[in-house]
């Protein structure tokens, strides 16, 4: 990697804006540098030597100063009070998540098996239907021009987002017929979108966002399955509406999460900025920033409760963070991400856990952790997970 390109993906890495192959490859720098000896490539140069030092020094000064969005130190889990997540530590922000704590209520117990081939983290993957069930591979397709038609251009840009622009900034209402897009991720992918109105959404794996080429109507409707970060652009006489497991999530302009997987209890909705009218049948509520609201598949009425905004808001950062999850829960979370059966035996899957690490390691490196904490055996046969006591 030439100074240049490290020195413009340590910016991006730092600003939060770059893609996960960029992100992979500036840990993998980072973890390939050794400090110590201050030496990157035995065949370097002095001044590349130097310019590779200059770098590790400002990416680690830099990282001492940033907010605790990326690594976050977990204390135990205590049987009766439970603990909160502590504030960022700089020397776990150094490490690039090499360390990843677990505690449980059990004595730890150290028990692995490895794998014999291995299960690699998920990546930007996605499948584009267009109006007349054309689909386009994206994780294949180049930047540039994907498809043209109705005054509308989809393009794939050199940071790998689909992106929708349009010569009309705001089409009349009676354009014409409305056309529908789906994007698709499947399990163990994810993938960015820009909407035709400028509104930019994060999709999870197995997740799939319907949304119109135009939006000409009185508002601005998509409907959601799985999960999605909305960056939503402001428009007061065109409400944006998110559509999810028969919950209409309403906003004007705002930042929020919706995490809508079917084979989950129920439908949560978590506002960072802003405000968002959650509505369920009669039910109906407003959410202010740091609350999340839960309406359950099976019922109509929609739960308030505070959010833990940083384990809701870890996937789109590139972690995992577990707060007092179940195992199930946690290796719930995990499957979507590697693309894996997971199933139990025993009282395994009741089991409560807490820790962070990046969605980008290894995922033997997440199981041996787990298992040095305690009481968690586990099994890998192609792509099964068995956890056992």
């Amino acid at each position: 990697m030439n100074d240049d390109k490290l020195n413009q993906l340590i910016a991006k890495y730092l600003a939060g804006e770059c893609t996960p192959s960029e992100k992979q490859e500036v840990e993998r720098w980072y973890d390939q540098y050794d400090a110590g000896n201050k030496k990157y490539r035995n065949n370097d140069t002095d001044e590349m030597q130097a310019s590779a030092e200059r770098s590790f020094e400002e990416l680690s000064k830099r990282l001492s100063l940033s907010t605790p969005t990326r690594l976050t130190q977990i204390r135990p889990i205590r049987p009766v009070i439970k603990v909160w997540l502590a504030a960022a530590s700089v020397l776990l922000m150094i490490s690039f998540g090499s360390y990843f704590l677990f505690r449980q209520y059990t004595k730890p117990q150290l028990t692995a098996n490895q794998l014999s081939s291995p299960i690699i983290p998920g990546s930007n993957k996605a499948i584009l239907t267009l109006p007349g069930g054309k689909q386009i591979n994206l994780t294949d397709a180049g930047s540039g021009v994907l498809a043209k038609g109705g005054g509308i251009s989809i393009t794939k840009s050199a940071n790998g987002q689909l992106v929708y622009t349009s010569a009309r900034q705001d089409a009349p209402a009676n354009a014409g017929k409305i056309e529908y897009n789906t994007l698709t991720t499947p399990r163990g992918g994810q993938f960015q979108v820009i909407l035709p109105d400028g509104s930019r959404v994060w999709l999870n794996s197995a997740s799939s966002i319907i949304y119109p080429t135009a939006f000409t109507g009185k508002t601005r409707t998509v409907k959601l399955q799985g999960e999605a970060y909305f960056e939503v652009a402001k428009n007061k006489q065109k409400p944006f509406i998110v559509t999810a497991n028969n919950v209409d999530v309403k906003v004007l302009g705002t930042h929020f999460n919706v995490t809508a997987y079917s084979d989950d209890a129920a439908t949560t909705t978590t506002l960072l900025e802003g405000s968002v009218r959650l509505s369920k049948g009669s039910s109906n509520t407003l959410l202010t920033p740091g609350l999340q609201g839960i309406a359950l598949h099976n019922q109509n009425n929609i739960s308030i409760q505070k959010a833990n905004i940083e384990q809701v808001m870890a996937w789109k950062e590139g972690y995992f963070v577990f707060d007092d999850l179940s195992i199930k829960e946690v290796m719930k979370i995990v499957s979507r991400w590697y693309d894996v059966e997971v199933s139990f035996r025993g009282s395994v899957e009741n089991k409560k856990f807490g820790g962070t690490i990046s969605r980008y390691k290894k995922i033997t490196e997440l199981l041996d952790n787990m298992s040095q904490s305690g009481g968690i055996h586990y099994q890998i046969e192609g792509r099964r997970i068995l956890l056992t006591n």
